[in-house]
C-alpha cells in the first residue's frame, strides 16, 4: 500500500484550525507506518465479522474508522489477520473505537492500526452485519465518507478533503 499524504495532524489542525476537528480520544497506534491520511470510510458493528466483509473490498487509499457497539464483553474487532488483509487490499489505516488483539504482530505491519483498548477475546458468532458509511462522533470530531481523516502520534484529526488540497 503506498503510503498517504505526509502531513502531521499539528500542520493540519494549524493551517485551518476552524476546519479540522481534533478527536479528543486518546488511541494506541501499531504499526511500522506512524502517520496516514486519506478518505474517510466508517462501519458501526459489534463484532470483528462486518469488519472482515468491509476490508475484503478495494480499500482504494481510504481510512476505515470503526465504532465499535459494546457487548456484554469486549471482543477485538481487528486482530493481525484483518490487519493483512486490509493491508492487501489498499487501505490507508484502520482506526478503532474499540478493542484489537495480536498487538505485537501489529506494530510488525506496515499499516497504521489506531485502537483504544486490547483484548485477547473474539467473537465466536457474527451478532450484527453492522452499518456501514454513516456519520460517526468520536471525541468532538466527526467522521464520514464526505470527510478525510490524518493520524500521527499526536492523534486522530477529521476535515474536508479541501484541507489537505491547501497544504
Amino acid at each position: 500500500m503506498k503510503a498517504g499524504p505526509e502531513i502531521s495532524t499539528t500542520d493540519l489542525f494549524d493551517a485551518a484550525p476552524d476546519q479540522v476537528r481534533p478527536c479528543d480520544i486518546g488511541f494506541h497506534l501499531y504499526g511500522t507506518r506512524r502517520s496516514f491520511a486519506g478518505p474517510c470510510a466508517t462501519l458501526r458493528a459489534a463484532d470483528h465479522f462486518p469488519v472482515g466483509e468491509m476490508l475484503r473490498e478495494p480499500g482504494r487509499g481510504r481510512v476505515l474508522v470503526i465504532d465499535q457497539i459494546e457487548g456484554p464483553v469486549p471482543v477485538a474487532m481487528l486482530g493481525d489477520r484483518l490487519a493483512e488483509l486490509a493491508l492487501e487490499n489498499g487501505w490507508q489505516a484502520v482506526v478503532v473505537n474499540g478493542w484489537v488483539r495480536d498487538t505485537s504482530r501489529l506494530s510488525d505491519l506496515p499499516i497504521p492500526i489506531a485502537a483504544r483498548a486490547t483484548t485477547p477475546r473474539r467473537a465466536d458468532k457474527a451478532s450484527s452485519d453492522g452499518e456501514r458509511d454513516g456519520r460517526i462522533s468520536l471525541g468532538g470530531a466527526f467522521f464520514s465518507p464526505d470527510l478525510w481523516i490524518a493520524g500521527d502520534e499526536d492523534g486522530i484529526v477529521s476535515c474536508p478533503s479541501g484541507v489537505f488540497r491547501r497544504l
